[in-house]
This record gives C-alpha cells, sequence and structure tokens, in this order.
C-alpha cells in the first residue's frame, strides 16, 4: 500500500495521515481521478484519416474489420475502491487500442452508456456499427487483483480471444499499464490477423486497405525470405496504387532492408547494395513528409548497420524504443543492438523486458537474441533453452539454429549439435563456417561482437560438424 499512497502523493500532492480504510479509499478516487481525464478525452480513431471519415464510418453502422468497442469493465466486488480500478482500466485500455493503424475505437465515454445493459454484442455491434466488442472484469482477494477479458466477434456472435491478468495493490499504475499493455498487444495481433484473412476472400480487388493489411499480418508470422518477398512483392503493388503512400514506402523499405540485414549471405554484394540504396531513398522521401514517424528508425537502424555505423545504429535502435515502448521487437533490436557492444547484461534485461510486453506471442527473433545472450555469458543450458523455443516457433530460423548447434556442442552434446546442423543445412545447404564469419562481419559493426563470434561461435559449430 505504500507505493499507492507515494504514487498518489505526486499526482495529488501531500495526502497526510492515510490510515483508515476512507483514507484509503480516497487514495483510490485519487487514483481514479487521473485517469477519468483520460476516458473522458478518448475520441474513435481512424489512423491517417479524417474526422469526417471518422463522422461517416460511424453513422454507416459499419466502422470497417477493425472497429471495436471496449465495454466498461465490470468489478465483482462491493468494495467501491475496486470499481474505480475497472473504469480506470476501460479508459486505459480504450486509448492504448489507439495504436492499431486504421482502428476505429468507439470513445470511452459512448461506451460507458451500455453500462449493465442486457443487450448481446451483435446487437451492440450493430448500434454501434463495430465489428468487435471488448468486455472484461475485475475481481479481487485481499491484495490480489485478477483482470479478465475476452473479445467477442460481433458478426458471429463467438468469442475469439480471452485473457487472465494477476497482479496486486501495491501498485496500481503498474498493474495498469501492465494489464493494458498485454491486451493491446494480444488483441491488436488478432484484429489484424482476422482482417487480413477477409481480405483474402476480396484478391481480385486489389484494394489498397486489403494490400496495406496483408503486409501487416505477414509481418506479425516468424521470419522467412519467402515471407519478406511476399510482403515487398505487396507493398509494391500499393505504391503502384498510391505512389505516395507512407506506410507503403516504410513497408518496403523495411522489407529491403531485412532481406539485406537478415539475409545477407545470400545475396551477392551488389545486390544487397542495390536493396540498400532503395531502402535508403524510400526513407529518405518518408523523413521528409512524417520525420517523426515511429516506423522511421528501424531500417534505418539496419542499414547504419549494414555500414559500419556503430553509434548510429545504437542512435537508431534507442529512438524507435522510445517511439514503440509496448513493441516487443523494439526491445529485441535494442538489446541485440547492446550484445553487439559487448554489454550481455544489459542487452538480456531489455530482451527480458520485450519478452514480458506480450510473453504468450513473443517474437521469433526476440527468444534467439535471448539464446545468444545466454551463450555469451556462457550460460550453455540457458542458451539451448531459449534456442529451442525460438526453433519451435520458427524452425527455419537459421540464426537460432546456429545457436543451438554451437552451444549443444560446446556443451559436449555431440548428438544434438549434429542434429541441429542438418537442420540448418536443409534450410541453407551452402551453410559453412565461412559464409557465418562473412554474415557476422558485414551485419555486425563493432569489433568486440566480431571477436567473440570468431573465438567462441566458431569453435562450438565446428565441433559441431557446420562445413567449412
Amino acid at each position: 500500500m505504500r507505493a499507492i499512497l507515494d504514487t498518489i502523493s505526486r499526482l495529488k500532492g501531500p495526502i497526510i495521515a492515510l490510515g483508515t480504510v476512507g483514507a484509503v479509499l480516497s487514495g483510490f478516487v485519487g487514483y481514479w481521478n487521473t485517469y477519468k481525464a483520460v476516458r473522458d478525452d478518448v475520441v474513435p480513431v481512424v489512423a491517417k484519416s479524417t474526422a469526417t471519415d471518422r463522422t461517416l464510418a460511424a453513422s454507416s453502422n459499419d466502422a470497417g474489420p477493425l472497429s471495436i468497442v471496449v465495454l466498461p469493465f465490470a468489478s465483482l466486488s462491493t468494495d467501491p475502491a475496486l470499481a474505480y480500478v475497472a473504469e480506470g482500466l476501460t479508459a486505459s485500455i480504450t486509448s492504448d487500442l489507439s495504436r492499431i493503424r486504421d482502428a476505429y475505437i468507439v470513445s470511452a465515454t459512448s461506451a460507458l452508456t451500455y453500462r449493465d445493459k442486457a443487450l448481446t454484442a451483435p446487437q451492440i455491434g450493430r448500434d454501434l456499427g463495430v465489428r468487435f466488442v471488448l468486455q472484461g472484469n475485475v475481481q479481487s482477494a485481499g491484495a490480489k487483483i485478477r483482470v479478465n477479458a475476452q473479445l467477442t466477434d460481433t458478426s458471429a456472435n463467438t468469442q475469439i480471444w480471452s485473457e487472465s491478468f494477476d497482479g496486486d495493490t501495491s501498485d496500481l499504475f503498474a498493474l495498469q499499464d501492465k494489464v493494458t499493455t498485454l491486451i493491446g498487444n494480444s488483441m491488436g495481433r488478432e484484429l489484424t490477423i482476422r482482417a487480413a484473412r477477409e481480405s483474402e476472400k476480396r484478391k481480385g480487388t486489389q484494394s489498397l486497405n486489403d494490400l496495406i493489411l496483408r503486409c501487416r499480418a505477414l509481418a506479425l508470422k516468424s521470419q522467412s525470405l519467402e515471407n519478406y518477398r511476399e510482403i515487398i512483392d505487396l507493398s509494391r503493388k500499393v505504391l503502384e496504387i498510391d505512389p505516395d503512400h507512407v506506410e507503403g514506402k516504410l513497408v518496403l523499405a523495411r522489407h529491403l532492408a531485412l532481406e539485406a540485414y537478415i539475409f545477407t549471405e545470400m545475396f551477392k554484394p551488389e545486390i544487397r547494395a542495390q536493396k540498400m540504396a532503395e531502402a535508403s531513398a524510400l526513407l529518405a522521401v518518408v523523413s521528409k513528409i512524417d520525420p517523426e514517424n515511429p516506423d522511421l528508425p528501424f531500417p534505418e537502424q539496419m542499414i547504419r548497420a549494414l555500414n559500419g555505423d556503430a553509434e548510429g545504429t545504437l542512435r537508431s535502435a534507442e529512438r524507435y524504443l522510445m517511439l514503440n515502448p509496448k513493441v516487443p521487437r523494439a526491445y529485441s533490436i535494442l538489446g541485440l543492438t547492446y550484445l553487439h557492444r559487448g554489454e550481455i547484461k544489459r542487452g538480456t534485461d531489455i530482451l527480458l523486458q520485450g519478452l514480458a510486453l506480450d510473453p504468450k506471442h513473443p517474437p521469433d527473433v526476440l527468444l534467439s537474441n535471448l539464446a545468444l545472450a545466454a551463450l555469451m555469458a556462457n550460460d550453455l543450458d540457458t542458451a539451448i533453452a531459449w534456442g529451442t523455443k525460438a526453433k519451435a516457433l520458427n524452425p527455419t530460423y537459421f540464426v537460432a539454429l546456429r545457436i543451438l548447434a554451437s552451444a549443444y556442442a560446446l556443451k559436449g552434446d555431440t548428438a544434438a549439435a549434429s542434429a541441429n546442423v542438418a537442420d540448418l543445412l536443409a534450410t541453407q545447404p551452402n551453410a559453412t563456417i565461412s559464409k557465418a564469419i562473412e554474415r557476422t562481419d558485414t551485419i555486425v559493426p563493432t569489433q568486440q561482437f566480431r571477436a567473440w563470434f570468431r573465438d567462441r561461435m566458431v569453435p562450438g559449430l565446428r565441433l559441431a560438424g557446420l562445413p567449412e
């Protein structure tokens, strides 16, 4: 409870002698007052659209596949304090969901009118013109709080997602932020994938919105060259329809850079240079139009790494995280950047922070980076554990396979090491130790990591049986 009082004192000024139940309750009121302002200010959001567009979307009773209302979370307790927590969560989640591009989010004030109404999700969907309804409740047992949330597709009246989150009253702001982030990340993925599936049925139309939705859904999948090439193809079609489409330019630039960065050894230097040049030209245009775009630093970071700019790589990785504090991949990129600089503990801590944002659906690259961090710390068992999880998500991710092969070999498990080399060669038949060294020298702009790779990783790969 001390943390609650400290937090409230920062927001409401000094609070004296909070020892009674009534005083503690006033603390919850202070917590709620802060978020009441957020609740009242939340408005329906359609990214990159006008207010007129939003009005038309609402009045047409069809705000599109990425439309949602967050109904007021219910308090399953007679304690008035828990009601404040429930309402604060409702406002915070409504605000956070506006991170989803092109989403239509019904305002918290409008959603409040549906409190305690005996209406089904399809009825609410028809009334508000939204595809999805998020409902939830908050329950407590002593100092423990559990938040339950479920997402319903109004068109079919089916529950498509549900999660439970546990916390305590020691820090209500931290609990609210944690739950909001987990719901936003998990549900944002679900909404995007479902909208993209619907767009697949309209392939013949080549709608710009459909193409962008497919790009976003593909970007949520595991890393593969085939996946990147499909996204590149779709983003080029976007720019054929609208040559000035900012997101189309960014998507194309990002995946050209990803091709050159992740799959470096699969391209001749001149082809890699062409991809980097095209990506750089696209980024230059976007930076003039939208210099604060949160997606800009991601491809910039990769291009700077490929150009050997260690400090520029770090600056871009830090900026990407600053602009995307709730995106696990941003932590993955910055964590890897610190690993490349030899700062193992700092890199590991950042990677674990990213994992906590969406532990049930972590990116394969984040798990692979955690395996690398453990291998660099000479913790072979942990490296194998993380590497195995990365491989389970993406059996063809050659970086994870290399880490597993080296870690098993260094541990003395030659059978497991050889098995991972076999999996690696099945994915990349021409994989060799010399190509692994060449890739590292190309994409890592620091001598510290290059030296570690030769001194530790390569001997493990050699013991595992990877061809020279």
